[in-house]
């Protein structure tokens, strides 16, 4: 985690609060071992990181923070909106049309409202909106939202997915998790 953006942030608070053991990767000459379980991965970091190279080395699991929350909280209803463009405009008009019928809900992720500020207790059984970009999704592998939107698919953040299959991978890579669910604007 190079750079502690919002998610980073996020997560540091929710370990502190819960007396998780942690550690903060400030650079790519960070110490690994095999005393470490997990790297949660910052979404700017590249997969191509050599820090993240060394993960595989150790058998580290390089997750994102939404496997992270994931893991934390399996038994939530997730609907997960995806997509190069419109992500955020779907995930309001979700939020309003819940919060008109007063359907107690949560929505996080890429539009800035961090996973883990919600993160607690409460947060069991609980319907979560989660607007997810590419850089969270390439690092799940257990994620498994209840409903899946995927807006559209076109060529972007190629600077970090190295081509544009990568970038496809990393949206599309849920869907083989899911029974039922997804919606894809063809």
């Amino acid at each position: 985690m190079y750079k502690l953006g919002l998610s980073t942030k996020s997560i540091e608070r929710y370990f502190k609060e819960n007396c998780v053991d942690y550690k903060i990767a400030e650079n790519e000459h960070f110490e690994l071992s095999k005393e470490f379980d997990y790297l949660i991965k910052s979404p700017s970091i590249s997969l191509n990181d050599k820090l993240i190279i060394k993960c595989k080395k150790y058998s580290i699991k390089v997750i994102s923070d939404l496997e992270l929350f994931y893991l934390l909280y399996p038994n939530n209803y997730y609907v997960c909106v995806t997509g190069t463009n419109g992500k955020t405009s779907v995930i309001n008009n979700l939020h309003q049309l819940l919060e008109f019928n007063h359907i107690f809900h949560y929505y996080i992720g890429n539009m800035g409202n961090p996973m883990f500020d919600i993160a607690g207790e409460e947060l069991k059984n609980q319907i979560i909106l989660v607007e997810s970009s590419s850089f969270m999704l390439e690092s799940t592998e257990l994620f498994k939202p209840n409903i899946y939107v995927i807006t559209n698919l076109s060529k972007h953040h190629l600077d970090h997915h190295k081509n544009v299959f990568n970038y496809y991978f990393s949206k599309l890579n849920v869907i083989k998790r899911m029974k039922q669910g997804l919606l894809i604007n063809e």
